[in-house]
């Protein structure tokens, strides 16, 4: 049986840099909306105990640097899960363009391995284990429109932003976020 799962893309609509904390990471407040663009990922349930990643951009990482792989990795360790995944990522959030592409899809894996492997994780217990893979994918998980704050752990769901367009536009440079 294969499981699809969306992963919209995310908007900075504030973005303040407070200070350095002591553990080296910035304390941030942030207003952050999800858009409609969005990536989809298919999940496999596999017998044989493996990850496998593909993903319709080239250039993208499969293997255990890609953000999706590292949570599936993440997930099985946790709940010592001895069966293996198989992801198809259909990528269309641009990469390195300050949307979360790669914490969106990471999030979009912790909520399908919730269900898929009947973990009843709480959003709490997703937001903790998605922080040591990066610190959007909180906000990824709980998605809608939220103040932000911390490292991004502290996520707080507010009013929707009203509905409007929204123009992005992605330079040929990259610039890693």
């Amino acid at each position: 049986m294969e499981w699809i799962e969306r992963a919209p893309a995310k908007i900075n609509l504030t973005l303040d840099v407070l200070y350095r904390r002591a553990d080296d990471y910035h304390e941030l407040e942030m207003i952050m909306s999800s858009v409609d663009l969005a990536d989809y990922l298919t999940f496999t349930p596999l017998k044989e105990d493996k990850i496998e990643v593909f993903t319709n951009k080239a250039f993208l990482p499969v293997d255990r640097r890609n953000h999706v792989y590292q949570i599936i990795k993440l997930v099985k360790e946790h709940y010592n899960i001895q069966e293996g995944m198989l992801v198809e990522i259909e990528k269309k959030i641009p990469v390195a363009a300050g949307l979360g592409g790669g914490s969106t899809d990471a999030a979009a894996a912790l909520r399908a391995l919730n269900r898929i492997w009947k973990l009843n994780m709480s959003v709490q217990e997703m937001i903790e284990l998605g922080m040591q893979v990066g610190t959007d994918v909180p906000y990824s998980i709980v998605g809608g429109t939220a103040f932000v704050s911390g490292r991004g752990e502290i996520v707080t769901p507010i009013n929707p932003m009203p509905s409007c367009w929204v123009v992005l536009a992605k330079p040929r440079i990259s610039v890693s976020t």
